[in-house]
């Protein structure tokens, strides 16, 4: 078997999208399209994934008129953070990369940030950020693309540590916090 079929593969599990979800995130359809070239090295594959992050964010942050602006960050408790766990798609590595497709559940709030808990060669715990905007009842594709040396298990290993979400500025003035 030829090593192009092989990444035909994994690329096509990669990009799979989730038995639940409606319909793929704008991250997914971006990469699709970037992904069509023969001799890709890990690098050139973060680099097109850094690009459809930046346009898919620029393009749900423009989608949601102004209302999320800079807000405060709550951690989310932990009822919340298993509510998104099980409405969202298991996380995916590939090309030293960790995405995950967020399902933000939560009425009036946005997803600003997950905090994800790996070890590294040495056993010590690592964390790392996932930052996005994710509009309530939207899936979003978070990213991680700079994967620390070490850290050869990166989509075996990983757990979410926290979810952080700020109140979706609905009136002038006014924010809702459930």
């Amino acid at each position: 078997m030829r090593w192009w079929t092989i990444l035909a593969g994994v690329l096509a599990l990669f990009l799979a999208q989730p038995p639940h979800a409606a319909a793929q995130t704008c991250f997914r359809v971006c990469l699709k399209t970037k992904l069509d070239s023969d001799g890709l090295t890990d690098d050139d594959i973060r680099n097109r994934m850094d690009s459809c992050r930046d346009a898919c964010e620029r393009r749900t942050k423009a989608g949601l008129g102004g209302k999320v602006v800079s807000c405060a960050q709550h951690k989310l408790n932990r009822a919340d953070l298993d509510k998104i766990r099980s409405a969202s798609a298991a996380p995916l590595s590939y090309a030293g990369a960790f995405t995950w497709d967020v399902t933000n559940v939560l009425k009036h709030r946005v997803i600003r940030r997950v905090d994800l808990i790996t070890q590294n060669m040495e056993l010590q715990d690592v964390v790392m950020t996932l930052a996005g905007t994710v509009p309530p009842g939207a899936t979003q594709t978070l990213l991680f693309d700079s994967s620390p040396g070490g850290i050869p298990s990166l989509g075996v290993t990983t757990r979410i540590k926290a979810i952080y979400a700020c109140a979706l500025r609905h009136r002038r003035g006014q924010d809702e916090n459930k």
